[in-house]
């Protein structure tokens, strides 16, 4: 079997073999594929795949059709090694090597994030759950039409990825990242609206970004969904958070001290430590394997950049490249050449959920540089005219005027999407990830671009995964 197979299944069915996609145009094909790839390395009985393919009607061909599949199926998949799928007593196996399939590859990182968050190793289960959940491209088993293998495994699949978003932010919140995360759970509330668990991490968010009335505003609105649409009081969790925050801010996270009033563009910054209320740096990966000379790319930029200008990177690449873990590996290298910190956000370009739309990003920025929070309330699918969103995004700029950042603007969905976030302040760095290569920022704003190939898999094999 040539190595390099990818088999995906966390979206659209999808065979790479390096980096050619290999074409599965017939939907039984894929079907037939997907229901194998589901028991990768156990047999598949023939009854069991006919009802997949037909339904509990099959005509009376289905067997002789099926083994017309089987066969057509093993072409597209061949290579210079031994079948892909071979025959068993009544039924069929498909063989996939270690890594070749991304449920598999994301149900171990989802193992390896719990397990690090058992023992209280906070940054490797976030990297692992977050490199996890990287491998998803949109809604499981998409274009394989069988009704029973996404009733069957769909539900299935989507809960996991539930389970590893919360654990990550989780994770993420005993790093003591709340403001990273806020904009990414109000999302996962508006679509998971009766999970409570979310409505929780949400809570504990905002109170560890020292939002108190916030967190019982979010206590209030999920206590009326839960009443209207199950007739039930939250449980014991959420009234233990409200009881909390109505006490007072738990022990060891302090709320956020007030700021002060925002200082005039072109105004000196103020002696001492900088006033940035978000997170003063990202944290990279803990191994990056094979990026030194990506690493040393993006530094160059750096360096050439011309005096007064905004610096703007963009990493473009496929899903899974390992955009994400490059973008936060290097922005911990070149920390110190930001003194007033880093502001860090997920736009969520390519899901999983809503993408955050320009006002709720410059909103969470807005409030991370000590602005009072703007409104009305950011919607994530939009809710600004153009002259309201010019106005918050000359708010942000101002803000930045005389300050020294690093903005990283993470799975962008077009330069449309990052345009209003850019800053206007020389000194100022932006880097920007995304599956699209943005050339309209290229071409208007100055951008420049290093394009991200996947790692080769003897160097994939060194890393949890890629993102």
């Amino acid at each position: 079997m040539t190595a390099g197979t990818q088999f995906c299944l966390l979206g659209p069915l999808l065979v790479r073999r390096g980096d050619a996609v290999v074409g599965v145009p017939a939907a039984k094909h894929r079907v037939l594929l997907a229901a194998l790839l589901l028991h990768a390395g156990r047999p598949v009985g023939i009854d069991e795949l006919t009802e997949v393919l037909w339904g509990p009607a099959p005509p009376v061909t289905a067997r002789v059709s099926l083994q017309n599949y089987v066969m057509r199926l093993r072409r597209i998949l061949a290579d210079d090694g031994p079948p892909r799928i071979v025959t068993q007593p009544g039924g069929y196996l498909i063989n996939v090597g270690p890594g070749e399939l991304d449920i598999t590859r994301f149900e171990a990182a989802l193992a390896a994030g719990r397990a690090a968050a058992r023992a209280g190793a906070w940054e490797d289960a976030a990297a692992a759950l977050a490199d996890g959940l990287a491998l998803w491209r949109g809604e499981p088993l998409a274009a394989v039409p069988s009704d029973l293998l996404l009733a069957r495994e769909v539900p299935r699949l989507a809960e996991l990825r539930l389970q590893a978003l919360e654990a990550r932010i989780d994770a993420e919140l005993h790093l003591g990242r709340p403001a990273e995360v806020i904009v990414e759970l109000r999302g996962l509330v508006a679509a998971e609206p009766l999970r409570e668990r979310l409505h929780a991490l949400l809570m504990t968010a905002l109170v560890r970004d020292g939002q108190q009335a916030g967190a019982l505003a979010a206590y209030q609105a999920a206590r009326r969904v839960l009443v209207d649409e199950l007739g039930a009081e939250p449980g014991p969790e959420l009234q233990r958070l409200q009881q909390q925050v109505l006490a007072g801010p738990p022990p060891g996270h302090p709320p956020r001290r007030p700021q002060g009033p925002a200082r005039p563009p072109g105004a000196s910054r103020p002696p001492g430590p900088s006033r940035l209320a978000g997170p003063p740096r990202l944290a990279g990966p803990a191994r990056l394997v094979g990026r030194n000379a990506e690493l040393a790319e993006l530094t160059g930029l750096l360096d050439q950049a011309t005096a007064g200008t905004v610096v703007i990177t963009v990493i473009a690449g496929p899903a899974g490249a390992g955009k994400t873990a490059l973008a936060r590996h290097w922005a911990q290298q070149v920390r110190d050449r930001f003194p007033d910190g880093q502001l860090y956000l997920n736009l969520r370009g390519h899901g999983p959920g809503l993408p955050v739309a320009p006002a709720g990003a410059l909103a969470e920025f807005l409030v991370a540089l000590g602005a009072p929070a703007p409104g009305p309330a950011p919607d994530l699918r939009g809710g600004l005219g153009p002259a309201e969103l010019e106005e918050r995004a000359a708010r942000f700029r101002s803000l930045l005027a005389g300050r020294r950042m690093l903005v990283v603007l993470d799975d962008a969905a077009s330069a449309e999407h990052v345009r209003p976030l850019l800053p206007g302040a020389a000194g100022c760095a932006v880097l920007v990830t995304s599956r699209d290569p943005l050339i309209g920022l290229v071409a208007r704003d100055g951008a420049r671009r290093l394009d991200l190939e996947p790692l080769p898999p003897g160097l994939r094999a060194r890393l949890p995964a890629a993102r």
